[in-house]
């Protein structure tokens, strides 16, 4: 499993969209807050944790936290523990 921290939201976007856009309704505040990241990124004045685990090309795990928010979590995994512990 790799662990990718992404400096710009446009970049993490291109990794995980394509995967999370699949169900966008479960997956909506992780995406809408990638994008407002994006269009809006002076109102985060702290950078935020961008962040994706892969097992070769297969995305796992995308984690998104703009401070002082929780960390955002989304999965199409039933069983995510693995990607859990290389993201910890």
């Amino acid at each position: 499993m790799r662990l990718t921290l992404f400096d710009h939201p446009s970049s993490f976007l291109d990794c995980v969209a394509p995967l999370l856009e699949q169900r966008e309704a479960e997956n909506n505040l992780i995406l809408g807050i990638a994008n407002r990241l994006i269009r809006s990124p002076e109102r985060f004045p702290t950078p935020p944790l961008l962040a994706a685990v892969e097992d070769g090309s297969e995305l796992l795990l995308a984690a998104l936290r703009t401070p002082p928010q929780r960390l955002v979590l989304a999965s199409e995994h039933d069983d995510p523990g693995e990607a859990v512990k290389t993201l910890i």
